[in-house]
């Protein structure tokens, strides 16, 4: 359960508890196995079945050298959760198979003379393509990394447990040999199984109901004033025109004196 603790002083408050907005998440993980897979649960049970003299005897005398002679050296028989399946770290799986990688590839490169080469020990560790606890056990030639597509990951679901005001961890999916296996059915913040919308719809604020008619008013106010310029530009420049033109004078509008009167002569008239 995670938030369960905290959150009993929020349940009475006027803001939703924070537990509530973790509803409907996930973590995706690789992992080194899921309790009911055969295998991982044979490893757990190997391991727990260690948890006796003999062996407890062996790892302390190899795990806590400093404390041989030490009288504070720890009771790993007495420790009542150490070897337990449900204290065993998911990372467990992963140290046995690092170990065991570099034991079987040991055994690849040693020569007839029973010498190792440091080069060609690392080489066969990268060739190593084996069914290991956590999926298929493969290295990248180039580097040397385990390959991420060899590995299983998990979709863990967050689903809320009123009761406790805690939340159980829930996996949903598996992804193993490339390909995603459904487990149990997604749980989404609703609580229900229906996948929802990727964007969750916008919420009214009640504004729209007069925000809008401002705008369009606005708007033909400003488009009102464009046209009235526009049509008063065009009538200025017309009268412009019109003043600006030659006026033509009919002959028959001419006045002339008797005799006319001639009030001037061109040089070559």
């Amino acid at each position: 359960k995670v938030f369960q603790h905290t959150m009993h002083t929020q349940l009475n408050s006027h803001l939703p508890p924070f537990f509530y907005i973790c509803r409907g998440t996930a973590k995706v993980e690789f992992t080194s196995g899921i309790r009911g897979d055969p295998v991982y649960d044979t490893f757990l049970d190997t391991l727990n079945g260690m948890k006796n003299p003999d062996d407890i005897g062996w790892m302390e005398s190899h795990v806590y050298p400093e404390y041989r002679d030490d009288e504070e050296m720890p009771d790993l028989m007495a420790n009542p959760t150490f070897l337990q399946q449900s204290s065993i770290s998911n990372w467990a799986a992963f140290y046995y198979e690092s170990t065991i990688s570099v034991g079987l590839a040991a055994c690849n490169a040693i020569t007839s003379a029973l010498t190792l080469d440091g080069t060609e020990h690392y080489q066969a560790i990268k060739d190593l393509n084996i069914d290991a606890i956590s999926g298929s056990l493969q290295f990248d030639a180039t580097t040397g990394s385990r390959l991420p597509e060899s590995l299983r990951y998990k979709v863990t679901n967050f689903v809320q447990d009123e009761s406790t005001l805690g939340y159980d961890r829930v996996v949903t999916h598996i992804f193993e040999d490339s390909t995603w296996a459904e487990e149990q059915k997604f749980i989404f913040a609703d609580g229900s199984t229906n996948i929802l919308a990727d964007k969750a719809p916008e919420e009214s604020s009640g504004t729209e109901e007069w925000v809008t008619p401002v705008i369009v008013a606005a708007s033909m106010g400003a488009l009102l004033v464009i046209i009235a310029l526009i049509v008063g530009f065009l009538i200025y420049d017309r009268k412009r025109r019109a003043h600006d033109s030659i006026q033509k004078v009919k002959k028959s509008e001419i006045i002339y004196g008797k005799p006319p009167e001639v009030l001037g002569r061109g040089v070559f008239g």
